[in-house]
């Protein structure tokens, strides 16, 4: 069974997750095996050229806006500029986490506050929520194990 850990790396860890669309965008996701890595990302790739015919750039305003309604953010708009790309950057892979609409109103607020941490100053605001909510991690590691990689 794959684990994934939002709070830095442990000895030994498996690769990090660097980004989706730059470096650090989903800084301190280690999953331990590579094909975990690699299909979060093909998940993500997936989502945007399905979804959106692979406009990244549409993908995030559209995922933003799906996302904060569905995580009750009504002001992310008057966020600093470094919390609106962190939101901006991680809407695609929040809007594409499985069961994500089913979670509790606390879940959904405790998500609220990872997404606003993420573009934050300190990057370790961000690791210390997002390793604190299991079912973030939960559903991110869904997502890997439901996502079947391109054929080579």
């Amino acid at each position: 069974m794959r684990t994934v850990r939002l709070n830095g790396p442990p000895a030994g860890a498996g690769n990090q997750l660097d980004s989706f669309s730059g470096p650090g965008e989903l800084a301190w996701i280690y999953i331990s095996s590579e094909p975990s890595v690699a299909r979060v990302g093909y998940a993500v790739t997936a989502f945007i050229a399905r979804e959106f015919g692979g406009d990244r750039r549409m993908a995030e305003r559209e995922s933003a806006r799906r996302v904060a309604r569905l995580l009750g953010i009504s002001d992310w708009k008057h966020w600093s500029a470094d919390e609106i790309t962190g939101f901006l950057r991680m809407a695609p892979l929040l809007a594409c986490l499985p069961g994500i609409e089913r979670w509790g109103a606390r879940e959904k607020h405790l998500l609220a506050r990872i997404v606003r941490a993420k573009g934050s100053r300190r990057e370790r605001d961000y690791a210390l929520l997002a390793s604190r909510h299991q079912r973030f991690r939960a559903a991110v590691e869904q997502l890997a194990n439901e996502t079947t990689p391109p054929a080579r």
